[in-house]
């Protein structure tokens, strides 16, 4: 993909502490953000998307992600970063669309 000027970045959460008793400690569970890869997220108004139980949503973003990427899966949250570290989306995957011969995958949110 030619023009990518966003990072997609994945939240991924650690597994809960528990005292010495097996007890979770509240406020210890962290909360990380990994980075995936570069990506173009645009601005989704007019696009339905039909989800496997029928439904039909309106997505807000449109992203494209440079590279197939097997980590990314719906469901996930995700968000992108403009070059100066402003969120420019974020939010639950809502269906992905890998290509079989093109470097580049497609994701609603």
């Amino acid at each position: 993909m030619n023009y990518a000027p966003h990072t997609l970045q994945k939240r991924v959460i650690a597994g809960e502490v528990n005292d010495e008793y097996g007890r979770p400690i509240t406020g210890e569970s962290a909360e990380e953000w990994s980075e995936v890869c570069k990506c173009r997220c645009d601005d989704n108004g007019d696009k339905e998307v039909k989800l496997s139980d029928g439904t039909v949503v309106i997505p807000s973003y449109h992203i494209v992600l440079d590279g197939n990427t097997p980590d990314i899966m719906t469901g996930d949250y995700i968000r992108c970063l403009r070059e100066d570290g402003s969120i420019r989306g974020e939010g639950h995957i809502i269906k992905t669309k890998t290509l079989n011969y093109l470097p580049y995958a497609e994701i609603y949110v």
